[in-house]
Parts: structure tokens; sequence; C-alpha cells
């Protein structure tokens, strides 16, 4: 009886609790951030229909710029690459059962293969969306005022 509570526990439990644990939390941020906006509006505080906006926001945007998310895909699938390899290749020369730890290591692979694939296929596909994250940057950096360029549509796209 004791051996399946501990599969039950793990598989059932501990990903319930920690789902309703983030939900709870999120939903204290907010009604927080709405009991401080109507307490604010009951004393007559002139409010930015701005700052309320991202008052009411949970979750906040990313800073993170295009390029980098590319480049943290490559860096964590190079890692799970390596991971894969050195659990597989552990595996084929006895130190680990082909069978258990194997299986982790061809997932750890696959993963990372994966992972590697993505960021290639997501430099090609969003150069131009690169380029133009990378003007604008280097125009606030400069002080000029630098709009993104529209994508370069395919010839084909265009007769469309």
């Amino acid at each position: 009886m004791e051996s399946i509570l501990i599969p039950i526990f793990v598989c059932v439990v501990l990903p319930v609790s920690i789902v309703f644990i983030v939900f709870f939390y999120l939903n204290k941020i907010s009604a927080n951030k709405m009991n401080l906006l109507s307490k604010a509006i009951e004393n007559g505080v002139d409010i930015d229909s701005k700052a309320l906006i991202d008052a009411l926001e949970t979750r906040k945007k990313s800073s993170k710029t295009v390029k980098a998310g590319l480049i943290n895909k490559l860096i964590w699938g190079i890692i799970l690459l390596v991971c894969g390899v050195s659990v597989l290749g552990m595996a084929m020369f006895g130190r680990f059962d082909i069978y258990d730890e194997g299986v982790v290591g061809i997932i750890c692979l696959a993963v990372g293969l994966g992972l590697v694939v993505s960021y290639l296929v997501g430099k090609k596909m969003l150069q131009p969306e690169i380029e133009a994250e990378t003007r604008m940057l280097l125009g606030e950096s400069s002080g000029k005022d630098v709009k993104p360029q529209e994508p370069v549509q395919d010839e084909a796209r265009k007769e469309e």
C-alpha cells in the first residue's frame, strides 16, 4: 500500500498543489492591487489611465529581445544535448542501465536537438525582426528616433 502512495503523491497531489499555490499567489497580488486602487479612487486621488492599466496587469511584459530569446534557446539546447550525450554514453559503457537512465539521456538529447533546431529556424525566420530590434536599440542609445521597419515579404507572397 505504501509503495502506491508515493507515486500518487508525486504525480497527482504535488502538481495540483503547485498550480494552486501559483494561482493563489497571483490572485492575491491582483486583489491587493484592486484594493489599493479602490481606496485611492474613494479618497479622490487622480489616477492616470495608463498607470491604471499597468497596475492591473498581473504579468509583466518580458524585457527580453527576440535575439536574447533565441540565444537562450541555443544555450539550453546545447546544455541538454551535452547532458543527453553524456548520459547515453555512460549507459552504453555500462555505468548506467540502458533501459532506465538511457531513456533520460534520449529525452535530453531529443529536447536539446529540438531547441537547437528551433534556434536555427527562428534565426532564419525572425531575421527582419532582429534587425529592426537592433536598429531600434541602437537608435535609442544614440538619441535618434528610429522606427522598426516592416518585415520584407517574399515576391511570391506579394503576388497573392
